[in-house]
């Protein structure tokens, strides 16, 4: 069975302060195996912060990695079964590592 996770991100690829200042989403679709899917990239600067959330809820998001969250929306999204990694700072890349390793957690710094 795979999952969606979706991680917040700035123009150059890092994860975003806040939930509500990305400009963009990237939706990671995995396997079991924590084998990438698929990888899709979803613009939304000019979103607002709840309608980001409906999206996250729409897709099936089931893990959203980000700096911080508006605690409305993470009313929201707990309410629909969202996981929710926040306080997370580090590029793209570097949070995919570590999140396949297991080791990603609230607060983490890397690069």
């Amino acid at each position: 069975m795979s999952k969606k996770i979706a991680l917040c991100l700035l123009e150059n690829n890092r994860i975003a302060p806040r939930f509500d200042f990305a400009q963009k989403l990237m939706l990671v679709t995995v396997s079991d195996f924590n084998e990438i899917i698929s990888q899709e990239v979803m613009q939304v600067k000019h979103m607002k912060t709840m309608e980001r959330c409906h999206i996250l809820v729409d897709l099936g998001v089931s893990l959203l990695i980000c700096g911080g969250v508006h605690k409305q929306c993470q009313e929201v999204l707990n309410k629909a079964e969202v996981n929710c990694i926040n306080n997370v700072i580090g590029s793209s890349e570097a949070v995919l590592k570590e999140h396949f390793k297991n080791t990603l957690c609230s607060g983490k710094t890397l690069d």
